[in-house]
């Protein structure tokens, strides 16, 4: 799980950024739910795991800016941590906050 704070003073347009950073690594099945705050997302299995499950949560902090919190899990039984987890958590953070 990664945590940043954004400046930004349009909710919609943070969900738009977090949205386009989703599609960018090729994630599907993108679920967004403006009022409750976060969005989900699949990205398919590599050699490594079945797939991965993605969740980014967006939390307002001040009228200026938001909180983001990207986490990923893989889909079913890993038994050793490649670390393609907080790899697929560090492309997201920076593609939302490149934009």
């Amino acid at each position: 799980m990664i945590k940043v704070t954004i400046h930004e003073t349009d909710k919609q347009r943070v969900f738009h950024k977090c949205i386009e950073a989703l599609k960018s690594i090729n994630a599907r099945n993108i679920n967004k739910f403006i009022d409750e705050g976060y969005i989900t997302a699949k990205l398919s299995g590599t050699l490594f795991a079945f797939g991965y499950n993605i969740k980014i949560d967006i939390e307002s902090c001040t009228k200026n800016s938001y909180k983001i919190v990207v986490s990923s899990k893989c889909i079913g039984i890993q038994i050793i941590d490649w670390g393609i987890n907080k790899e697929i958590e560090e492309k997201l953070i920076k593609k939302i906050t490149s934009n």
